[in-house]
């Protein structure tokens, strides 16, 4: 299998341009076929940027992650070029090998094509952001994810809603991405440019109530209720950075991040209440009459 940047072969003024396996870039006499130069990035170069993302919960994401991670790996940014995540890895289809994990969709979690590249780009926007690169495409998520560094998480969805950041440095950059059982690791190689990054983070703050969604129940009785997600309230933050190279201000820029709030979900029973039992009617009380007879007996005794 190869690893890293893969292109197809460029001619330009008799000269064939290619890169090969493990990110090697070749230039070769269009004539002869002999190679005119070669470059083979090593590891041992300085590192400008290091960020590592392990998503503890979402273990299976990353190794679906992988494919995504194979577009990324290895791509070299000439000095004032834009990196694009969304050029770098295309589509998200399933012809590609791409499986369903877990994705937002509509600002609801569900599960889908692409699911888990967030987590991807999410690590190469922190990387770019500590090297104090010049980021020119941002977006949060709708919903709020509590193991990302707050206000540091960055959504994409192809083609619309990208990451994207500049080389703004006099050399090139090698991005390298090492995925591990439960992690992701993101590189970026060069000449170190010595810059400061100076971060304030604005505390989370909830803005609203979870509103509530009533979803019918047939199981359970009519005036009966039952809480099944308590739900989760919209909250934003703000991440302000200021980046100085040898005492200059180069960057101060503010990210404002919006997350919706999650509903809180009731059941309502729907199922009708058992008719009451018949009380049975009680006999009436059985009355007995006795009649007593009384006789007289009179005896006349006749006169003498």
């Amino acid at each position: 299998a190869t690893r890293g940047i893969q292109s197809t072969p460029l001619a330009l003024d008799g000269v064939l341009y290619y890169s090969g396996s493990y990110s090697r870039v070749y230039a070769l006499d269009g004539a002869t076929g002999k190679t005119i130069w070669a470059y083979a990035p090593e590891l041992d170069e300085d590192l400008v940027s290091k960020q590592t993302h392990s998503p503890y919960n979402r273990g299976i994401a990353i190794g679906h992650g992988n494919l995504y991670v194979g577009t990324v790996d290895g791509r070299l940014i000439a000095p004032g070029a834009t990196f694009s995540f969304n050029r770098a890895t295309g589509a998200r289809t399933a012809d590609k090998g791409f499986r369903e994990a877990p994705v937002i969709i509509n600002g609801e979690l569900g599960t889908g094509l692409g699911g888990g590249v967030c987590q991807v780009s999410t690590t190469v926007f922190n990387a770019a952001y500590e090297a104090g690169l010049k980021i020119t495409s941002r977006t949060n998520h709708a919903l709020y994810i509590s193991h990302y560094p707050l206000g540091r998480d960055a959504t994409v969805d192809y083609p619309d809603v990208d990451l994207r950041f500049v080389n703004d440095t006099p050399h090139w950059l090698l991005l390298r991405t090492f995925v591990g059982s439960y992690s992701l690791t993101v590189g970026l190689y060069g000449t170190p440019q010595h810059r400061r990054v100076v971060t304030q983070t604005r505390p989370l703050v909830e803005t609203g109530a979870p509103p509530l969604k009533r979803e019918p129940d047939p199981n359970l009785t009519v005036g009966h209720s039952a809480l099944v997600d308590s739900g989760e309230p919209s909250r934003s933050t703000s991440v302000r950075r200021r980046v100085y190279q040898k005492g200059k201000l180069l960057y101060d820029n503010t990210w404002y991040s919006s997350y919706r709030a999650e509903p809180k979900v009731v059941l309502v029973g729907t199922k009708p209440k058992p008719a009451p039992a018949r009380k049975k009617k009680k006999k009436p009380p059985v009355t007995t009459t006795t009649t007593t007879t009384t006789t007289t007996t009179t005896t006349t005794t006749p006169a003498p």
